[in-house]
């Protein structure tokens, strides 16, 4: 029986991966974190500052920098508009496994950026997310209408 558990418990991962990679209408990713999340200001629309946290992912014995929107993290706060928002700082750890859907680039170097929502509308680009042990950090839709369809 103890066997049993171990083999579901070694293996129930895997699926809860393979789930994340066929719901992802972009570009997936899967790796290691190796670089802590560190802020970048961004440009201003509307009065809101679209900056960014930036963490370094291992996949695959490469290195992609990840470009993360702070305005879709789920507790952005604008008025803390010059750190990462904690939600994000918490959950990106050195060393956790990230799951990333958004739109991959090679240009400057490997990346993938549009890792969050696109606020459903489909052609602006991929419905991309960031995910830490199945909760998904970038699918806050309050900003949305910075974007309108």
């Amino acid at each position: 029986m103890k066997k049993l558990i171990l083999i579901i418990l070694a293996t129930s991962s895997s699926f809860v991966f393979a789930d994340e990679a066929a719901s992802c209408n972009g570009d997936y990713l899967q790796g290691t974190i190796d670089v802590a999340p560190y802020f970048k200001s961004g440009a201003s629309q509307q009065g809101v500052e679209l900056s960014h946290t930036h963490i370094q992912v291992n996949s695959g014995g490469s290195e992609y920098d990840v470009a993360i929107d702070n305005v879709f993290a789920n507790d952005y706060d604008q008025t803390n508009g010059s750190s990462v928002p904690s939600s994000l700082a918490q959950s990106l750890q050195v060393g956790q496994t990230v799951q990333l859907c958004g739109e991959l680039y090679t240009s400057g170097g490997l990346g993938i950026h549009w890792v969050h929502t696109n606020c459903g509308v489909s052609s602006s680009g991929p419905n991309g997310y960031v995910v830490i042990n199945g909760q998904n950090l970038t699918n806050n839709q309050e900003y949305c209408y910075l974007w309108p369809s």
